[in-house]
């Protein structure tokens, strides 16, 4: 009887170690086959945003670069840079010489300036007449240049201000000297030292670089207007 129940026992033990052997080797497979599918997939995401790197590096080393529009240097540039026409590849005008151009006229177009600054640019007779005054210079450089830009009043404006003209940002102020220089009032009278006014109108200022001194040289070519 006593080796019939401690075998019984030693049975019941052995069943009960082989069960607990196989839960254990069910959760360890399972513990793997999770760890593995992580795995697979880590590889795969990996690969996925190595080719996709790779892709994009390569459209952008063969997609051409464009710009809405040539960005012109300051006033003072002197290395002639010439645009070209992507269908012709042919020189579409050249930045230096056109602003030479201009600035050798910009009498004729000192008394419309303020036309940049009154929200009258706008206006289709405006642009044609400044566009037509741009055309009978005749020179290709500043009429390429114009044809490109005429009808954007924001941009006419930046490449005025890369070319240092541009208006003076001051909208009230207590009269100084200088002042008497840059504005005057509604009637034609010069401002008077230590008086308030208020800006109706911008004057404009071209800044221009003085090789000898190395000094940017400021200089009002058209006065503002104040009351």
């Amino acid at each position: 009887m006593k080796k019939f129940l401690i075998v019984s026992v030693v049975s019941d033990i052995a069943i009960l170690s082989t069960d607990r052997d196989l839960k254990n080797g069910m959760v360890m497979k399972t513990y793997l086959g999770v760890c593995g599918i992580a795995l697979v997939t880590y590889i795969l995401i990996t690969l996925y945003r190595r080719y996709k790197q790779k892709e994009k590096s390569d459209h952008t080393e063969k997609s051409p670069i464009m710009f809405s529009e040539p960005a012109l240097p300051v006033s003072h540039t002197e290395n002639p840079i010439s645009y070209t026409d992507n269908k012709n590849v042919r020189p579409v005008f050249n930045q230096v010489a056109a602003r030479n151009a201009f600035m050798k006229n910009i009498n004729r177009f000192t008394p419309k300036l303020h036309t940049l600054t009154d929200n009258t640019y706008s206006n289709k007779d405006i642009r044609e007449d400044w566009y037509n005054e741009i055309i009978d210079i005749n020179d290709h450089d500043l009429c390429e240049l114009w044809k490109l830009i005429y009808k954007d009043e924001a941009a006419v404006k930046r490449i005025f201000a890369q070319w240092g003209l541009s208006p003076d940002q001051c909208t009230s102020f207590y009269a100084f000297k200088m002042h008497t220089d840059m504005y005057q009032t509604e009637d034609g009278a010069s401002v008077k030292e230590g008086g308030s006014y208020n800006v109706m109108s911008p004057c404009w200022i071209l800044t221009t670089h003085d090789k000898d001194s190395g000094k940017d040289v400021k200089s009002v070519i058209l006065k503002g207007v104040v009351k």
